[in-house]
């Protein structure tokens, strides 16, 4: 178990940002519990990437003690009363999804990880991505296949040169843009992995012959809150964190 004052010094420490980061995060601590609460032991949390009605409806079902949300910005005052809410925006995306993330890297059997800065953003101290080795080299075919399992689906492939040459040298960006590519294969990279295709990258990514994996922004944002549900459980033994997922976007279309 924890209380929410321990749950709160986590996800702190866990989701900061430099000092010096242009964009600041939301207020963790989104709405304080009714009447405080914060030494209260707690036994459920919720994880949820933003509100809706089916996830309003899961936390109650789920008896959660607290909600952690990504996108806190439609949450009405009636929303869940009494209920203490957690947010992290800029933190979470900063740790838990296509930044330097330690943790995708070691899923995807990357070693020798390198963080990577926007050329065009020399002040900005919050990493875009990182550049690393896979472990067991593999063809186009499993990286693609590896890729999708790990993320559970995929947007869209684009791959460039011979599909049965050896998959090395990956990087992986939370952004994509022409100066990024050009970064990538500067790095030695033949694959990179992003969220979502880039019209203006396309022509960059042929040229240079940089295959391209848009994963999808919802679904590694799903990644990421799944990862933080485990690393939630693992700090806290007996407390129990629960993901609240909505539909997918792309599958309310």
């Amino acid at each position: 178990m924890a209380t929410l004052a321990e749950l709160m010094a986590f996800l702190e420490a866990r989701l900061a940002l430099p000092d010096d980061a242009p964009e600041k995060d939301v207020p963790l601590l989104w709405r304080p519990a009714t009447g405080g609460g914060e030494a209260n032991d707690l036994h459920r949390v919720g994880l949820a990437l933003n509100i809706s009605p089916a996830v309003e409806g899961m936390a109650k079902q789920s008896r959660s003690e607290t909600l952690f949300l990504h996108r806190p910005f439609e949450l009405r005052a009636d929303t869940l009363p009494g209920l203490p809410l957690l947010a992290s925006h800029q933190g979470f995306d900063a740790h838990l999804t296509l930044g330097y993330n330690p943790a995708i890297a070691t899923a995807l059997q990357l070693i020798e990880i390198e963080p990577l800065f926007r050329p065009d953003r020399p002040r900005d101290p919050v990493p875009v991505g990182m550049v690393g080795n896979k472990i067991l080299p593999m063809t186009w075919s499993g990286w693609r296949g590896q890729v999708t399992q790990e993320f559970q689906g995929l947007d869209e492939a684009m791959m460039q040169g011979d599909e049965r040459a050896p998959i090395v040298r990956v990087v992986i960006m939370n952004a994509l843009n022409p100066v990024l590519i050009a970064l990538a294969a500067e790095r030695g990279a033949t694959t990179y992995i992003t969220g979502q295709m880039r019209e203006g990258a396309r022509e960059a990514a042929r040229e240079l012959g940089i295959s391209v994996l848009a994963v999808g922004h919802e679904r590694i944002e799903r990644w990421g809150l799944r990862r933080l549900a485990c690393e939630i459980e693992q700090a806290f033994p007996g407390l129990k964190a629960k993901t609240l997922f909505d539909r997918l976007r792309t599958e309310q279309q």
